[in-house]
């Protein structure tokens, strides 16, 4: 589907254009101004892969396809914020919604995405931003809460913040996911929806508790906004950056709600607060709660993560390989920036993160400006992106103008055959049927287990 050529000029409705299902299409050539209140796109794709699928599963289960024509596209528009805040005329994605913006001028408005947070819907899959111009009046803000991206060639002008063109941000890791942690459980070395460290020495062994590394009891005499103090230990100052605490006081308004640790000294931790009230209770102690110290290596959907096991199920969702809440084996999907330059400054801008899980040159990459040709691919960029990671080679982007734009043909991403695909279906049906006699059994059944798991990956690429 195509919309063209036209002015949504400052709407009373929280988004201008919304996506939805599994639509595929462009928006070229149109202005949007919008109220403060007011979001320019709003993309999902809860239904991607099939009538059968919700909350963006399928999407979440399928390859990123980088390159292809598996997205709806934002082209050469006029996108225009308020100029007060830095959320109006954002452009949102949640429930495993695919975007390419490119080619559009943004005054005083950003890319954006939702994370999979508190409720069953899962977070943005995947968006490619290239060729734009970004022009600030105020200070700039934007984020990123989930999944895989390629940011270049992008221009910025006007106010610069700092060298930061998107800030990587997981919700579920500093206490915003909502109560009891949310549907997901908080991201504090706990859930089985993350890897968490099992072990104690930030290994996870699959199946194994979550480690215990540190309770105690809250001592302090006033509420808690972001510190915790417990006067009867004595721990090596920073000993548990990077960690998580949690409050487990039944009582508690914030029960089993955690964030992670940013200090500590012999006897008082330091924690990430989110203040706002629209996750849920905030994460304070107050004297008498208890709390726990996990640790938590890498996040369900989070940043530069991407394709794994079907999820399926609602209100309650399962990892449907292994029938109840575990990790879905997702992929490494990291995030790529290259050549975006704020020029009155020349200074290149990139990624940053303040989880503990999103690591620099692992989850996200920060190529710099003045290396690569304009719109040129760094092989750093094609050599990750090979069609076992991808389900194509990513050799560059999707052609441009889009096909619908220019009335020509879509090149269209190949997939399995028919017969193929029913084959896959016919393996698993005989591999689950297996698994089901040998649970019966009580026999160990591991190595079935990831038999299982490839052959229902091949056949997400059916789709």
């Amino acid at each position: 589907m195509r919309i063209d050529h036209c002015h949504f000029a400052g709407l009373y409705q929280a988004k201008d254009i919304g996506i939805s299902g599994w639509i595929y299409g462009v928006a070229d050539h149109n202005v949007l101004n919008c109220r403060p209140s007011g979001g320019s796109f709003y993309i999902t794709h809860a239904s991607w892969g099939g009538i059968s699928q919700v909350n963006g599963n399928g999407s979440w289960a399928a390859y990123p396809y980088y390159g292809t024509e598996r997205f709806f596209f934002i082209e050469d528009n006029a996108i225009i914020g308020s100029g007060t805040v830095t959320t109006s005329g954002g452009i949102d994605c949640m429930q495993g919604g695919r975007y390419v913006a490119r080619h559009n001028a943004f005054t005083n408005a950003r890319p954006g995405g939702h994370g999979t947070e508190g409720g069953p819907q899962r977070g943005q899959r995947v968006r490619e931003v290239y060729d734009n111009t970004f022009y600030w009046t105020i200070t700039p803000a934007s984020m990123q809460r989930s999944g895989t991206s390629l940011y270049h060639d992008n221009v910025y002008t006007g106010l610069r913040g700092d060298d930061v063109h998107t800030h990587l941000a997981l919700f579920r890791e500093f206490g915003a996911s909502g109560v009891g942690g949310g549907l997901w459980g908080s991201a504090d070395g706990t859930s089985p929806w993350d890897i968490n460290d099992t072990e104690g020495n930030g290994t996870y062994v699959e199946g194994h508790a979550p480690f215990l590394f540190d309770s105690g009891t809250d001592t302090s005499s006033v509420q808690s906004q972001g510190v915790i103090q417990d006067s009867t230990k004595s721990w090596t100052p920073n000993r548990w950056v990077g960690y998580s605490i949690t409050n487990t006081n039944p009582a508690a308004a914030c029960f089993k709600k955690g964030s992670f640790v940013i200090s500590n000294t012999s006897n008082t931790i330091t924690y990430s607060f989110y203040s706002q009230t629209d996750r849920g209770p905030l994460l304070i102690f107050n004297a008498g709660d208890t709390y726990e110290i996990h640790r938590v290596l890498t996040q369900l959907d989070q940043n530069g993560r991407g394709r794994g096991n079907q999820v399926t199920g609602a209100p309650q969702p399962i990892n449907s390989v292994r029938g109840w809440p575990w990790w879905t084996h997702e992929a490494l999907e990291p995030c790529f920036s290259w050549n975006n330059v704020h020029t009155p400054t020349n200074h290149s801008l990139g990624f940053a993160s303040g989880s503990p899980t999103t690591i620099v040159n692992r989850e996200y990459h920060n190529l710099g400006a003045g290396f690569f040709p304009h719109d040129a691919t760094p092989l750093i960029v094609s050599s990750t992106y090979k069609a076992a990671l991808n389900g194509v080679n990513y050799v560059g982007t999707f052609v441009y103008p889009h096909p619908l734009v220019t009335a020509q043909p879509t090149p269209t991403t190949p997939t399995p055959s028919a017969t193929a695909c029913s084959l896959l279906q016919q393996r698993l049906d005989r591999l689950q049927r297996r698994q089901q006699r040998l649970k019966r059994l009580h026999i160990p059944h591991r190595k079935l287990n990831r038999r299982l798991q490839r052959v229902q990956l091949q056949l997400q690429n059916c789709l």
